[in-house]
């Protein structure tokens, strides 16, 4: 099973998905040896030059990740699907809540720990204040983590805007497919898979794919000449897109078809 099939665990509030570990899942897979604790402190650490989907076994990175993305929400350049409706104040403080559980989640002593300490204060001002959208210190909180996410991750959340300038320079920098049909019969194989280790469920399994392959379809897209090839990469962005945002499991199989009937057309275009 490829590493970068591992970890995204999704907190679904009022259809939104804003992301938190759980403890469960932090304190999984301890470690026999004193080499082996050392290297698995070290990976507990944030560090410079991480791709947290292809490692999620950094965990500090992975939840730096998830601050950036949950603040993107605020600043309206994350795309969430809460049935149509408006976000309320109340899920505003639960995006807060859940961006400072992220922050606290980060173990980090170096050069940018004085930025990840006024961002944090920045949030539990927020919280106290009852910040409600439109706030200048969510545009604030965003930027901070914004900047962060850059620094330490290969891999970071790309803010969306509304002209698609977001989908024109998002890269995966250190992807571990060589080209994009290795990456297609990966995911196949994944999405119709019946393990799901380390997730608890098939759901949580689904969700990580979901978001990993939405990911992946949007860097081999910026990365194709091909015509053919980029109208089905767009198709994917699309498809992967709202089976990420998706609230109800029972609808993923829906997703799965419709990512082989894609599939198979390429398989047959290309004669793969």
């Amino acid at each position: 099973m490829g590493k970068w099939i591992f970890g995204l665990l999704a907190a679904i509030v009022l259809g939104i998905g804003f992301f938190v570990m759980s403890d469960k899942d932090a304190q999984s897979a301890k470690p026999a040896s004193n080499t082996q604790q050392s290297k698995w402190e070290q990976k507990e650490q944030l560090t410079v030059g991480v791709d947290p989907h292809n490692h999620p076994e950094y965990k500090s990175n992975f939840e730096l990740y998830f601050a950036h993305l949950n603040s993107a929400v605020l600043v309206d350049k994350a795309n969430v699907d809460n049935g149509g409706k408006t976000l309320s104040n109340e899920d505003y403080k639960r995006i807060l809540n859940d961006i400072r559980k992220n922050l606290d989640n980060i173990k980090y002593d170096g050069e940018k720990k004085d930025e990840l300490e006024k961002v944090k204060k920045l949030v539990d001002q927020a919280i106290q204040n009852n910040a409600i959208k439109g706030d200048e210190i969510f545009y604030e909180i965003h930027q901070i983590i914004h900047e962060l996410d850059k620094h330490f991750n290969t891999t970071y959340f790309v803010d969306e805007v509304s002209n698609k300038q977001s989908e024109a320079s998002f890269f995966i920098e250190k992807s571990e497919f060589d080209d994009v049909y290795k990456w297609l019969a990966s995911t196949k194989r994944e999405l119709h898979s019946d393990k799901y280790d380390p997730f608890r469920d098939r759901e949580g399994f689904l969700v990580h794919m979901a978001h990993a392959s939405y990911a992946y379809s949007r860097h081999f897209y910026n990365l194709e000449d091909d015509i053919f090839m980029k109208m089905k990469l767009s198709e994917l962005i699309k498809l992967f897109g709202k089976m990420k945002n998706e609230t109800d499991s029972n609808k993923y199989n829906e997703y799965i078809e419709q990512f082989d009937t894609i599939y198979d057309e390429i398989r047959k275009e290309r004669r793969l």
